[in-house]
């Protein structure tokens, strides 16, 4: 790939289903994988910088992950007179080791594109190639080398009960183990450091569904999940100082799971030709866990407490005078805030804090109090449409999708774009004997739009009211964002038989 990037490797499953008799299956899925991957990428520091230097990282990092994935299922049905039963009990396992090497380079630059510069990083000064050509390293390290292996062991069981004609009822539970064994090695003259965690939790769920007439019914769903810490919560792991050996990231707040509480009704019906459904959902995220860059690092760090309200409303259309013909969209509106969640700020109470609220927790410290503001990087409204047209010999797809009002910062002061993609495809299937032959092209952001998606390094944090307070260190005029993926062509065939 350009740049230096590459990725490799494999991935082979099997699934083997036997019937028992009697009512009883046994179902077993296992899945091995194998990848190498590696990139090379930089990026600013700062949020914000000016142009005639700013501070950048220079990541060059190689993976090697390996991971074994088998789940284990028996079901027995139980037919009555009136009321049936599918129950179903498992066992699930997985295996993941990652072998992480990345190496960080710290340095400057200005910021032309067509004529980029290498610079001191703090002082803007250029730096001279050598004698052999090569610029001397400024200031860089292992940012991580690690053997990390996450395990999980799980016990589940359900029931999917129909009662009588109308009524469907799905009852649900699992419960997981998860162990995290971390050692990483930052340089060849320093000794191993270790770190183990071990995290638990369970889900349920409790559904029905119930038949008003033949093409129309009431559904609803009750469900309660969670999200444990990965090995990212924890590393890199590092002494707080040469005399101090306790470990740096030591949880910050990662001493919990993200638990996800989520009730949906809704109605669905369909007329003739036509079908919607319209739904409202209610979602709470206790200790929500976000994935966030801090210091050239992914991390997972604690994005307080979270609550969606919101509902959804679908339309299908499928002509029966164009068989094969299917046009479906849907627009969903969700109004997504915290409903517990403070930061540190050194923002000046004196100005204007648009809309923000300031606690002085100590003579020296201060935090905002972030409740009920937008979650950063959730659009308020998602709209998407599709049209796929199915023949016996071809067909074609097309895809439109567009997000709106999202914010950037917790704070609220800055509002992205919306995002647009296009993705379109055809295909042609080809006979073979009494098998089928797919070929087709996709492409995906067909338009090649290029919206900014976010900012680097300012989503949990102050950046963007200290900005607009007129904070010096604050007024530069670029910054480091990602954005849309650019326009891709994919071939691809496939084989059915």
């Amino acid at each position: 790939m350009e740049g230096g990037s590459y990725a490799k490797g494999f991935h082979a499953g099997a699934r083997l289903r036997y019937d028992l008799g009697a009512g009883f299956d046994i179902e077993n899925h296992v899945r091995i994988q194998n990848m190498d991957t590696g990139t090379k990428y930089g990026f600013a520091l700062p949020a914000y910088y000016n142009a005639n230097n700013v501070t950048r990282l220079l990541l060059d990092g190689d993976n090697a992950d390996s991971e074994i994935i088998n789940d284990f299922k028996i079901s027995k049905t139980i037919d009555g007179s009136s009321i049936s039963h599918k129950l179903s009990a498992g066992v699930y396992y997985s295996n993941i080791n990652l072998l992480p090497t990345t190496y960080s380079l710290l340095h400057g630059s200005n910021t032309k594109p067509d004529s980029l510069r290498l610079q001191n990083a703090f002082t803007g000064a250029p730096i001279v190639a050598g004698a052999d050509g090569n610029f001397p390293i400024q200031s860089g390290g292992i940012t991580r080398r690690g053997d990390y292996t996450e395990t999980v062991i799980a016990f589940y069981a359900g029931d999917e009960i129909k009662i009588g004609d109308k009524l469907n009822v799905l009852l649900g539970f699992r419960y997981d183990d998860l162990n995290i064994d971390m050692t990483e090695t930052k340089l060849p003259a320093d000794s191993a450091l270790t770190r183990i965690e071990k995290f638990s939790d369970w889900s349920g769920t409790i559904g029905a569904n119930y038949q008003l007439t033949e093409n129309s019914a009431i559904y609803g769903n009750f469900n309660r999940a969670f999200r444990m810490p990965d090995y990212t919560a924890f590393t890199s792991l590092e002494w707080t100082s040469a005399t101090n050996r306790t470990l740096l990231r030591a949880p910050n707040g990662i001493n919990k799971n993200e638990i996800i509480y989520n009730s949906e009704i809704g109605y669905r019906n369909t007329i003739g030709d036509f079908g919607f459904d319209l739904a409202v959902f209610y979602t709470q995220i206790n200790n929500r866990l976000a994935a966030i860059f801090e210091n050239g690092i992914l991390q997972s760090k604690p994005l307080g407490s979270n609550r969606i309200i919101g509902s959804e409303i679908s339309l299908s259309y499928k002509p029966s005078m164009v068989k094969g013909l299917s046009l479906n969209t849907s627009l969903t509106y969700q109004n997504a805030r915290f409903t517990d969640f403070k930061i540190s700020t050194t923002a000046d109470p004196a100005k204007d804090l648009f809309g923000n609220k300031i606690i002085q927790e100590s003579a020296t410290v201060k935090s905002l109090d972030l409740k009920d503001k937008k979650l950063p990087g959730v659009p308020e409204f998602m709209f998407n449409f599709v049209a796929e047209y199915s023949h016996k010999y071809f067909g074609a797809d097309f895809g439109y999708n567009i997000v709106t009002n999202r914010y950037q910062d917790a704070t609220n002061i800055l509002e992205l774009p919306s995002l647009t993609n296009i993705n379109a495809g055809i295909y042609a299937k080809i006979p073979i004997g009494k098998n089928t032959v797919k070929i087709g092209v996709q492409a995906r952001n067909l338009t090649n739009t290029e919206a900014l998606v976010n900012i680097a390094g300012a989503s949990d944090n102050d950046t963007f009211l200290l900005r607009k307070q007129g904070v010096a260190a604050q007024q530069g005029v670029y910054a480091h964002g990602y954005m849309q993926l650019p326009r891709r062509i994919l071939f691809y065939a496939a084989y059915n038989f």
